[in-house]
């Protein structure tokens, strides 16, 4: 899988002690939005007979994952899906650093 996303962050920075040169992050709130990409495979020790592949290839049609293209396919090995979609999060922290 791969992604790329872009967010703004919003905190107040300190900085500690009599030389300032330690210096603590305190992210409150921050929000981000992306994309991504990739290629799932999954294979079976064992060959798939034709009538399980059909079953699986259903399986794998029936998918429904919210705002997420999935294009599967099954075979006598396994399955490949390849996915791609949209992402969203939040993130907060606090981070302790050294400046020189």
């Amino acid at each position: 899988m791969n992604g790329n996303s872009i967010g703004v962050m919003i905190g107040k920075q300190w900085f500690l002690g009599q030389e300032q040169n330690w210096v603590l992050d305190f992210n409150i709130l921050g929000g981000h939005y992306g994309i991504s990409k990739g290629e799932l495979i999954a294979s079976s020790s064992t060959r798939l007979t034709p009538e399980r592949q059909r079953e699986l290839q259903e399986e794998l049609d029936n998918l429904d994952v919210p705002l997420v293209k999935i294009e599967a396919t099954a075979t006598e090995t396994g399955a490949t899906a390849k996915v791609s979609g949209p992402w969203a999060g939040l993130r907060f922290g606090i981070a302790l650093g050294y400046r020189f």
